[in-house]
This record gives C-alpha cells, sequence and structure tokens, in this order.
C-alpha cells in the first residue's frame, strides 16, 4: 500500500485552513506552515471571498460563520477624500452578493476549533 504524503499548505489563515480542511474531508493529508510562530491577534485578511463561502458552506461550516462577521455588499473607493466608485456586489453571480469579513479575533478561533472537530479527524 502507498503512503499518502502530506500537502504541504503555506499559510494559515482562512483560504489556507479552509484548503486543509478540505483536503482533510477526502482523506488527503496535510502539512501547514506559517511564517508567525503563534496565531495572530487580528487577521491579515480582509475579507473571505465567495468561492471560500460556498466551500464553508458544504462543509456544514456557513451558518456558524456568518453569525462571527458581517457581510460587505458594496465597496467605495476613494482618493483623497474623494469618492471615486462604488463596487456593487450584488452584481456577483451566485446566491453570495458579498464578501464576509470576521469581527475581531474571531476568525482565528473558528478556524482553529473547525480545524480541530473530529468529524474532521484532525
Amino acid at each position: 500500500m502507498t503512503e499518502k504524503l502530506p500537502v504541504l499548505i503555506v499559510g494559515a489563515g482562512p483560504t489556507g485552513l479552509t484548503m486543509a480542511l478540505e483536503l482533510n474531508r477526502y482523506g488527503i493529508p496535510v502539512r501547514i506552515i506559517d511564517k508567525q510562530i503563534k496565531p495572530v491577534v487580528h487577521s491579515n485578511a480582509l475579507a473571505v471571498q465567495p468561492r471560500t463561502l460556498y466551500v464553508w458552506n458544504d462543509m456544514g461550516l456557513l451558518p456558524e460563520a456568518l453569525s462571527l462577521g458581517l457581510k460587505i455588499k458594496g465597496l467605495n473607493l476613494y482618493s483623497k477624500a474623494k469618492k471615486l466608485a462604488r463596487i456593487n456586489l450584488d452584481l456577483l453571480e451566485g446566491n453570495m452578493h458579498f464578501v464576509f469579513r470576521f469581527i475581531s479575533t474571531r476568525n482565528r478561533k473558528h478556524n482553529d476549533q473547525a480545524f480541530t472537530r473530529k468529524k474532521y479527524n484532525c
């Protein structure tokens, strides 16, 4: 029998941890490395994109995640206090017309808890 080598994931932010969870769901071992020695207090990620939200929904994590943050439905672009443009995220395809922002440090806590749940055998 062939030994499964772990997939190396560089970065333990929302995207890296989501990838680790998804690979693990399919029985693929992972190894995560990050330049930070310990968990960060504030996420470096500005927002979680809709594609990641779809994956979280498939994993059963989306309802809990959405309770921990804000749906961003539009973005304003400014230069020198002058509004240049507005991006309306209602124009996104699919049923998630927003990007998502965790509030405070709950982002890391949520991902850490999800990663250690028994159902993912992590």
